[in-house]
């Protein structure tokens, strides 16, 4: 039975994409036309009972951990919902945190089950362990998937920690990325471009934090970024300087007096 649920699962955000495809343009529309999928999924009936009635039978003859297996090995995209709730209740963050950290399990699936986490994104201890993936895994896939979640957890939470964390161990870059795209409403005298300044001039990856700023979107880093290419120019390799044009030019500011704009299109 767990093999057709699950097959109706993919089966549910397949009939979503091929309605969206040509509508497909960002990573917001992508993420949108899944969970679309997945909310249809948990609307249907399976075998005349609803999808959470099913799971449950599924776990009180095989158990969580049987069903979960299959699962990842099934569903094309994440979980289902009705799973994750009952992954929550069942297995809590520590259950699911050491199926995460077994290194010999596919990459995919440990980025599926840290998507899971969303529903616990309250708690500290999933901030806490999702701040720790992003700054000591080699995997871009799980930094990427730990980032997702954090991105869409309790801003000031987040916020926070990622603070404290810089204040204990200095800047991490991924990290910084986030603090910047986080909804920041609740700040009031705080001011991210003084840290992302200070990291610029430290950083070796120079194009990165240009690209973080671009990402702030405040334009005194325009003035910023033009008065550091007037200073060192003839230190800059070209690339460098592109990648720095790049974000000046996404903030709209001027550029071709540091490089042609044709050379943006090689």
């Amino acid at each position: 039975m767990n093999e057709k649920i699950f097959e109706q699962y993919n089966e549910f955000i397949q009939k979503e994409f091929e309605k969206n495809v040509d509508y497909i343009r960002t990573k917001e529309d992508y993420e949108a036309t899944i969970n679309k999928g997945r909310r249809d999924f948990e609307e249907s009936l399976f075998e005349g009972h609803t999808i959470k009635e099913a799971l449950i039978k599924s776990i009180d003859n095989y158990g969580i951990d049987d069903l979960l297996d299959q699962a990842l090995v099934i569903c094309d995209m994440y979980l289902p919902y009705s799973l994750i709730e009952l992954m929550h209740k069942l297995l809590d963050f520590k259950g699911i945190s050491q199926k995460i950290d077994q290194k010999g399990m596919p990459e995919a699936d440990r980025a599926t089950l840290i998507n899971s986490f969303l529903g616990m994104h309250e708690k500290e201890e999933v901030i806490d362990y999702l701040i720790n993936i992003v700054v000591t895994e080699e995997s871009d896939l799980l930094k990427e998937e730990a980032i997702n979640v954090l991105f869409k957890t309790n801003g000031q939470v987040v916020y926070d920690k990622i603070n404290a964390f810089f204040e204990a161990n200095g800047i991490n870059d991924d990290l910084l990325g986030l603090l910047v795209k986080l909804d920041k409403s609740f700040l009031k005298d705080k001011d991210l471009l003084i840290l992302l300044k200070e990291r610029f001039l430290t950083t070796e990856d120079k194009a990165l934090l240009a690209e973080i700023m671009a990402d702030l979107n405040d334009g005194r880093a325009v003035t910023f970024l033009r008065g550091y290419l007037n200073k060192n120019k003839f230190k800059l390799s070209q690339s460098e300087i592109v990648d720095i044009c790049s974000a000046i030019s996404r903030m709209g500011g001027k550029t071709d007096d540091f490089i042609k704009p044709q050379n943006f299109m090689n």
